[in-house]
């Protein structure tokens, strides 16, 4: 499959993707990186400003709505806007860890209808268009495919990720859950960022994913990823994700009820 059989007429996914690259090709090779601490653990850099900048400015020419964004716009009134969170993964980046990426959605009269997650380290990019599919799109090669979740039926035969909140007093609730579900499964990962994580269950490399207190910005883009490749999200108690802060479960469908056993068991 090659990149315009899934762009073909639709200028709006073209004009995305080509903005996506130009981003990364921007801070790709910048040394620079100043970090800043907004709470415990939680940090911005000047990478996150700079490309929200480039993204809110490219995709307002796309589609002049409402930005959405983690970094300086974090509340919006109106039901079209995009989602955008510049680096999610900020403290992979300023590791060196290769594993953070950008999150773009964009939301027509409350429904989303496209998802971008793109890592900026492998040039990856996870694209899901409502109604139509999922999509991995290789930057370097422009070899692209579309992806689906696992055939995993079992818990005991999966593999599972699983995210950290930054509040760290909430890090014993998440190890507690995690201590019990890897007694039951082959192996769990912590990679982050929440965003990538959803996609790579959405692309069957995981079969589930779960954390605490994501936000908006952290799960929109891969909600509609995971869910055009056929898998499922909800919250811990297996409702559906609200606008606000979420504990979140992502799964291949299969296994869903499986996971949420042990997520809902935990006060």
């Amino acid at each position: 499959m090659t990149i315009k059989n899934i762009f073909k007429d639709n200028m709006l996914l073209y004009s995305v993707y080509a903005l996506l690259v130009n981003v990364n090709k921007s801070v790709s090779h910048s040394k620079n990186i100043i970090a800043k601490e907004k709470n415990i653990a939680d940090f911005v850099t000047n990478i996150d400003f700079r490309v929200e900048q480039m993204l809110v400015s490219g995709l307002r020419e796309i589609a002049d709505i409402p930005c959405l964004t983690e970094e300086s716009n974090q509340y919006i009134d109106g039901s079209s806007y995009w989602v955008i969170d510049p680096v999610d993964g900020t403290t992979n980046l300023i590791h060196e860890y290769p594993s953070f990426c950008v999150s773009v959605a964009k939301v027509e009269n409350g429904v989303t209808e496209y998802g971008f997650v793109y890592n900026l380290f492998s040039k990856e990019l996870f694209i899901g268009i409502r109604s139509q599919g999922a999509y991995l799109i290789n930057t370097r090669s422009a070899r692209a495919k579309a992806i689906q979740v696992s055939d995993v039926y079992c818990l005991s035969d999966s593999l599972i990720g699983f995210g950290c909140p930054y509040d760290k007093t909430k890090t014993d609730k998440i190890f507690e859950v995690t201590n019990k579900i890897l007694k039951n499964c082959h192996d769990v990962k912590r990679n982050g960022p929440a965003s990538l994580d959803i996609c790579y269950v959405a692309s069957g490399r995981i079969d589930a994913y779960y954390e605490l207190d994501l936000k908006e910005w952290d799960y929109k883009a891969g909600k509609l990823i995971l869910e055009a490749a056929g898998g499922r999200i909800t919250d811990w108690n297996g409702e559906n994700i609200q606008q606000n802060t979420n504990n979140v479960a992502a799964s291949n469908n299969k296994i869903h009820e499986q996971l949420l056993k042990y997520l809902g068991n935990i006060d």
